[in-house]
């Protein structure tokens, strides 16, 4: 099982293949881009609620969970978390349902 973060780069949803995120992380050294195809029993969550492929945008930040095929990595989980200011202690994570920060 692979966990890997970053931020959608793009969805890509065609008729004849699955289909799939492209996730961009992020490092020193430069960028990295992993594909994960989206199967039919993907879970897709921001915050407490679960979305739609349909529902993903660009750019936002993504946290993936997947297993490796020969080749392939499969998105079992795909968690979308909205970062906020806290004016105590500087960055947090928003997981909540109400759609505030």
């Amino acid at each position: 099982m692979s966990v890997l973060w970053g931020h959608l780069e793009s969805i890509v949803v065609l008729p004849v293949v699955s289909p799939s995120l492209v996730v961009a992380m992020r490092d020193p050294p430069g960028t990295l881009r992993v594909e994960y195809v989206a199967g039919g029993n993907t879970r897709i969550a921001r915050g407490l609620n679960q979305v739609s492929l349909e529902e993903l945008r660009p750019d936002e930040f993504a946290v993936v969970t997947a297993k490796e095929h020969s080749g392939w990595l499969e998105a079992e989980r795909t968690d979308i978390i909205k970062f906020a200011i806290d004016s105590a202690i500087g960055v947090r994570l928003s997981i909540g349902t109400t759609g505030r920060g």
